[in-house]
């Protein structure tokens, strides 16, 4: 199988799982034409160490980051998708738990159970929605405009953003799961827990 791969097992998370199980995660994560990566001790600081991958990334690397290494890595969306997120920065007017809330509403209604997250170190928040299949990825970005539009979210650069969505088309953004990832408490907005980093010297 063309993602079978010798995991390394430097990594008490990822040696907890099957290789059955590893290659149904890697199955998430197809569009592996272009990656970005970047060092956990830049994360929301020095850019200039952002390398990006034109070239087939290894399945080991997605697993390495996830496995919180010390490496960052994301992604642009491809055609079709299995999630999307709703992305909200720490310094948004919607980075509250009443806008998120509303927006939880907004979701449900329409039949999407959205998962509320801290995605990353910097506190910022997504709120994720999953799929038993894949979707059409333009077809979702439209979709979740019209559920921000109607909780009252505008989209902007820095307040909400939308991936996958045609306004970010191309754009790499980072895998869930990875450092500073955790689920939200919706009722005060704080992590219930996040992954932390550990170096191998430590």
């Amino acid at each position: 199988k063309g993602d079978r791969v010798s995991i390394p097992r430097w990594s008490n998370v990822i040696s907890k799982y099957t290789d059955k199980q590893l290659d149904h995660l890697l199955s998430k994560f197809p569009a592996r034409d272009r990656f970005i990566t970047w060092p956990v001790e830049v994360e929301g600081e020095d850019k200039s160490q952002l390398a990006t991958i034109m070239h087939p990334i290894k399945p080991y690397r997605i697993l390495r980051a996830m496995s919180s290494s010390g490496e960052l890595v994301g992604q642009p969306f491809g055609v079709e998708t299995w999630y999307g997120l709703i992305d909200i920065d720490r310094g948004s007017v919607y980075h509250n738990v009443e806008s998120l809330n509303r927006l939880l509403g907004v979701l449900e209604k329409a039949g999407l159970r959205g998962l509320p997250v801290q995605s990353s170190n910097s506190g910022g928040w997504w709120v994720m929605v999953a799929f038993a299949e894949n979707v059409n990825s333009m077809v979702l970005g439209d979709f979740l405009e019209r559920c921000c539009l109607k909780a009252g979210f505008a989209l902007s650069r820095g307040q909400c953003e939308i991936y996958p969505h045609k306004s970010v088309r191309n754009q790499s953004v980072r895998l869930p799961g990875q450092f500073g990832f955790g689920v939200l408490d919706i009722c005060s907005g704080s992590p219930v827990w996040t992954v932390e980093w550990k170096s191998r010297t430590s």
